[in-house]
């Protein structure tokens, strides 16, 4: 149990297992050769589902209580396209197509937040992606790259640390998804 004089940062994620995390490096690895950026550290691999910032131990606990009443079924994601984002200066992976449970569990999370722990929903449309590289001097064009499959059957709670060499993601909790064929 966190200090409750002590604050976390904390966001909703998901989060790939060492597998697809190797899956997903050996497949960036070449289109990603020459960019000049920092490089986001395999273990820090997520899509964001939703992020909260700075909470104390008791917000930490109201969103433990909203995400353990989320219901959702386990979905496929392909990630097949990488992209560029001139203003964050970031390189990315994203899916062509967002899975309907997807989107469902981002916004049924948001709404629980919303409703019961005083959080903020982003006004931008939800956009899933995994960021690969950060303050990147070249402005790549989006393209396709042979298709990975993730069976998403989770999700989970990440505390972000920072450090002089960059930030640190610990998952703190998760919860599973219905497996659904």
């Amino acid at each position: 149990m966190p200090n409750k004089s002590q604050h976390a940062r904390l966001f909703f994620a998901l989060w790939p297992n060492e597998g697809l995390v190797e899956q997903i490096s050996s497949a960036v690895q070449k289109p990603l050769i020459d960019v000049d950026a920092r490089r986001v550290p395999k273990s820090n691999y997520h899509i964001t589902l939703v992020f909260y910032g700075s909470a104390s131990a008791e917000q930490r606990l109201c969103l433990e209580n909203a995400a353990s009443k989320i219901r959702g079924k386990s979905f496929a994601l392909e990630l097949n396209r990488l992209g560029y984002w001139p203003k964050p200066k970031v390189n990315w992976l994203a899916p062509t197509e967002i899975p309907d449970a997807l989107t469902q569990l981002q916004s049924k999370l948001s709404a629980s937040l919303v409703s019961g722990c005083d959080y903020q929903a982003e006004q931008r449309p939800y956009r899933p992606h995994l960021t690969l590289t950060r303050k990147s001097k070249q402005k790549t064009g989006e393209t396709g790259i042979d298709p990975i499959q993730w069976q998403v059957n989770r999700f989970v709670l990440v505390q972000s640390i920072t450090r002089p060499e960059g930030a640190e993601y610990r998952v703190i909790k998760e919860w599973p998804l219905d497996f659904r064929e």
